[in-house]
Order: structure tokens, then sequence, then C-alpha cells
């Protein structure tokens, strides 16, 4: 065990750095005070003082600005955010016991029917299970939330439990009493905005300004509302994920759709401590951070809390994450769904042209010329482009579209008609920034033209007439559309399976993961809060639901020798009474498998077993990829549990 004065500097900082005049170092030693016996960690009021002491240490009688304060830690990490001079954060590098600091980095913000395409029904499944994720909590990170919307309707929910520790925090319009039984918990965070932007807010509160957050909250756990549409658009009844879970919304996103690292993380931390199941952090950061720092330490170190953390990546290569109460990380991409909305575009020859679109059902316009010309094909300029003002371009299509559509609004055009990708561009690909040893992405969900609330004081539509529409809801794409069809989903799982993984992994995999990165002393102190940490068994094989076999071809086997990789899995048995599953492999041609064993024979519930899966192939010529599966399915052949298999040689 580390002594107490070490334990109690084990911080992460967020750092803003202010050009002040230069100081001279004085240092104070933090002092001692009543340690927590389940983690040798100071209780929160002692640990603001002891960093409030610490920051004192570094300031210089001689000027008349202090460093300051911003973010005290205590449940996401322990840790605080504080404004320093450039000399004060050298100083605070040099002091004893300080493991790391980082910048504080600026984020950005990256339905009708995707609850029937992912098979979620009244008869059957996940929501008369879950009881629609009944007294299940998610709390949302995100630009804020529009009370009013008909989705975070408390009409039919039951009371809020008992265990819920947030409240409903009263600002500028918006009270305390503009939550309910849905809606249990409202706050906002921008000390770390304002330290960047000293502006003044017009709405400072939880209240979205921006629609995103409203969106985003509602596609996890929305109410169910009939006559939704987007302009007669995706008309239906809407519904989030699990529209029986409570909603709590933690606005750290602010004007522009920005916010920064320091915010997001005071909300974090303090949705911990409001005890939420299922936190949906939805955000961008627009400067990529080293694989270790801020958001990964946040993401590992609740591997002793027992947090599931997903993490939908975008092409930027950054993340926005789901976490519930279980020990495991995902990153995820977003997918298309199984509809598009059509236009039709009336030729004067009377022809037709129909495609995708979403202008509004009911908007008012006039005939008007279809230009399409070599000096504007491309949509790339809006100078080029306003010599077609009042008219419909049609466009060739280039990469990326929204820049194209973005010149075309801004020109003045009436539309455009620009021929549509197969695949959207926006989806995290892979592979792991972290490890090759694990498979990126998981999963994907939902993210392309979902239908969700929005608030009316935000425009939904403009017409080229400059003409600002407002809806209560709104079709948006991105991978912030497909994050929150997890979190509801997670908190489906939770309320049908509380406590239970079929693939579970627990804080001592996670270290083991992390010591086979070559983690340097301070970073595994870091994020095991504690130097109680062990890496005499380092392992790259996590207990994950998929698996991914690197045949590096510069080894010293020639390109066609057989590679063998084996890969040890731990299942657990989560349904009531014995069952047998026995496992199915499917691979490409130039791979084999086989599973020790074959048969896995459960007694009963929580029960876990272990099995070895060994891959063995050849891969011929370079950048090749294989792909398989390897699928338990139960003697009822009513369960099937598959895990993605990918061979490559491709590091």
């Amino acid at each position: 065990m580390a002594t107490s004065s070490h334990i109690l500097l084990q911080w992460l900082l967020f750092i803003t750095l202010l050009h002040l005049h230069i100081r001279s170092k004085v240092h104070i030693p933090c002092p001692h005070g009543p340690r927590s016996h389940a983690q040798g960690i100071l209780q929160p009021p002692t640990m603001v003082c002891c960093y409030s002491a610490t920051l004192n240490s570094l300031a210089n009688a001689n000027h008349a600005t202090t460093p300051t304060l911003i973010y005290a830690y205590s449940h996401a990490i322990h840790g605080f955010s504080a404004i320093l001079s450039p000399t004060e954060l050298q100083s605070l590098k040099k002091s004893k016991g300080v493991i790391a600091i980082h910048p504080d980095m600026p984020v950005q913000i990256h339905t009708t029917h995707t609850h029937e395409f992912m098979s979620l029904n009244s008869n059957w499944g996940l929501w008369p299970v879950s009881n629609y994720g009944e007294d299940v909590i998610i709390g949302v990170v995100d630009t804020g939330i529009w009370p009013e919307s008909a989705s975070f309707s408390d009409k039919g929910i039951t009371q809020v439990p008992a265990r819920w520790k947030g409240e409903c925090v009263e600002s500028t319009d918006f009270n305390s009493s503009m939550c309910n039984r849905k809606l249990i918990g409202a706050r906002y965070y921008n000390k770390g905005f304002l330290s960047h932007y000293p502006i003044h807010i017009g709405v400072n509160s939880t209240r979205d300004t921006d629609g995103h957050g409203a969106h985003t909250s509602s596609t996890a756990a929305g109410s169910f509302v009939e006559g939704a549409s987007f302009f007669g658009y995706a008309a239906g009844t809407a519904s989030g994920m699990a529209p029986g879970a409570r909603v709590a919304m933690y606005k750290a996103i602010w004007d522009g759709g920005i916010g920064y690292s320091s915010d997001v993380l005071a909300a974090i931390d303090q949705a911990i401590a409001d005890g939420v199941d299922v936190i949906s952090v939805i955000g961008l950061w627009t400067t990529p951070f080293p694989s270790r720092s801020n958001g990964n330490c946040i993401i590992h170190g609740h591997g002793k809390e027992h947090f599931f953390c997903r993490c939908f990546s975008g092409e930027r290569r950054t993340c926005c994450c789901d976490c519930t109460k279980f020990s495991s990380m995902d990153a995820n991409g977003a997918s298309a769904i199984d509809r598009k909305f059509a236009g039709t575009v009336t030729l004067g020859n009377g022809a037709t042209l129909i495609g995708m679109s979403l202008f509004p059902a009911n908007a008012l316009i006039l005939d008007v010329p279809l230009i399409y010309s070599d000096s504007i094909k491309a949509c790339d300029s809006t100078t080029d482009l306003s010599s077609a003002k009042d008219s419909i371009v049609f466009c060739d299509y280039i990469r990326p579209p929204l820049v194209q559509m973005s010149q075309v609004c801004n020109s003045g055009a009436a539309g455009a008609i620009i021929p549509a990708p197969t695949v959207g561009a926006y989806s995290s690909r892979g592979p792991s920034l972290i490890s090759r040893a694990i498979l990126k992405p998981d999963l994907v969900a939902s993210g392309s033209r979902i239908l969700a609330a929005y608030p009316p004081n935000v425009p939904a539509a403009r017409l080229a007439s400059g003409v600002a529409l407002s809806s209560e809801f709104q079709l948006i794409t991105g991978t912030s559309m497909a994050c929150p069809h997890v979190a509801g989903v997670a908190a489906l799982l939770k309320g049908a399976h509380p406590g239970a993984l079929i693939y579970d992994a627990g804080a001592r995999d996670y270290v083991n993961f992390l010591c086979s990165l070559n983690y340097t002393n301070n970073e595994m102190m870091m994020i095991t809060r504690g130097s109680s940490y062990n890496c005499s068994n380092p392992s790259s094989d996590l207990n994950f639901p998929s698996f991914i076999a690197v045949f590096n071809p510069n080894n010293n086997t020639s390109a066609t020798s057989k590679v063998v990789q084996q890969f040890q899995r731990t299942v657990t048995y989560v349904a009531k009474g014995p069952s047998t599953y026995t496992a199915k492999v499917v691979l490409m041609p130039g791979l084999s498998a086989r599973v020790v064993p074959d048969t896995l024979v459960f007694q009963g519930k929580n029960e876990k077993l272990n099995f070895t899966l060994s891959m063995e192939g050849s891969l011929e010529g370079e950048g090749m990829v294989l792909y398989g599966s390897l699928i338990w399915v139960d003697e009822d052949v009513k369960h099937r549990v598959r895990s993605p298999i990918v061979v490559t040689n491709v590091l």
C-alpha cells in the first residue's frame, strides 16, 4: 500500500493555459484527511480543500491573480480541472504525486421506425421482458433538452425510483417543475467553456437551444407519441428505444455545438453520483487525443465500478460513449435503415425524376428552372452557383455531398439533385487505435435519417427563400444518432437482465489487458486509482464477444504457411433452468477453426463456462481480410449467440 500522501495526489488535471505574468514557484504540501476505506482516497469535501491548497501553493503574492479551480472530480476519476499560467503548469508538473496532466480539449456535437427495424415490439422480446426499460435511468450528456416535448411526457409512468439522488436545477427559462416522472433530472456545466469563451450565454440553463440533445435523449428513451413526422415524412407513432426508462439531462455542450472536456467530465462525474444506470455521452473531440488520454482514463477506470461503455467513432476517430453499469467498453459505427424518403421532380415535358428528398411536403413552391451546366455541376462554389438563384441545380456526385449542399443553400438556389452514394462516409470502420487485438467497431446501430424530438425554437428546415420552418420532430443523420439507440437498448438489457452479460470482463481482465499495452507505472496508477495493480499476467486476449487474428506478414513464415492463433473466452448463462449450447463456425475459404469444448452444458442461471477457439489459416498477398463467425446455438434452437471473426495481415 502506498503512503497516504501519495494516494491523495493521484490526480488527472485538465489545464486551460492563460498567458499570465511569470510567477515564482511556491509549494505547500497537501494535508492529510479522512479516507474512504473502500478505495483509500480522500472524501470529496476534503479533496476540494486539498486541491485548492495545492493550487494556492503555486501562486505568488506579488501578483493579483491566482490559479483557479474549475471542477473537482470524485466519481469518474479523482482529480480536478484548473486555470493555470504556463509557469504554474510547469511548477505543478514537478509536484510530488502528480501522475498526469492533460489540456482541456474542445468537444463538438457531431423515431417512428427504428424500433421496428431493431425488432422491438409489444408482443415479444426486450420490450415486454424489460417492461420497456421501466425504472432504468439514462443520463445524457449533450446540448440540453426541451422539457415541453411530448416525447418527455410522463403519462403512464410510475413514481421516480427512490434510489435517484439527482435534481432538476432551476435556471434561465427552466423551472424545476418542468421535470417529471420521465425527465427526472436536469443539470448544466459551462465553467470550462466560459474559461475559453468569456461570453454572455443567453439561455444559461439545461434548455436545448441547438436541438441535438432533445433529439438524442428522445431517441434513447422517448415516450410514445402518435402522429409524429417531419413535414409529412416518417409519419407514425414515435418512441425511444426504451420508452419506459427515465431521462436525466446533463448539458455540457453550448453555443455553436461546442463544449470542453472539463465540463463533459464534470457532467459524467455528477451523473455517476446521481445514480444513473446508463450514461450516453455524445461529443466529438475536435483535436484527436492520445489513446491513453483523458477519455480512455475515464472509461478504463470504471472497470472497478462495473460500467459498460460504448463509443461511436466518427470519421475523425473520436467518439461518443454509452456507459452502463457493466464492465466493458465497445466502439460502434452507424448504419442506414430499411427505408428512404422520396421526392418527385416533374419536368416541363411531363417526365419525372424520383429520388431521396426531405423537402417539406406541404411547402409551396412555384415552377422553377432546372439547370445542368459544366460550369456549376460540381456544386462546390457559392460564387458559381449564384447564377442559378431560385433554380434547381443538377449536381454531379463528388465527396463530400454535405459540402455541395452547403454551397447550394448559401447560393440562394431553390434546390439540388445529387446522386446518392451507396455507403455513408461518417461511420467508423476501425481498426482500434489502442490495440489490434480488439476488433472495432463492435457493432453498428441505426444512424441515418432518424426521426426524434426537436425544439420548436430551432429551425428544422429552411426554404431557399430563407423561410425558416419549425417542427416538433426532426430527421438527422450521424453517429450521434446511432449512439442513443445503443443507450436505449442497453437500458432494456439492464431492465431484463440486471447485472448479467454473456461475455463478462472484470477489473482484473482490464488490468491484464492494459499491462499488455506497456502502460507506464504512472498511467496504471491513474487508471486503477492506486498502486495495488499487478502486471505479472499481461494478456491482450480480452474476454470480448468478438475475435480478430492478426497474422503478421513480416514474420519468419512463408506467405502460404499455416498460422495458428488461440483465444480463451468465458461465457455466462443468463437464462433460468439447464440448457446445452453447441458451437457452429462459419468461415471463408482458407480458414479453419476448432472450438474446445464444442458443447457447453449449463445447469443454472449465472453459471460460467470456458472455451478455446483456435484459428488456423494462410493469407496470400498483402492487405488480406477474411471473415467468419462463431455461433452458439441452444438445444431448442431458440437462442443464437453470434460472435464475428476477422483474420487479417493488415497491421
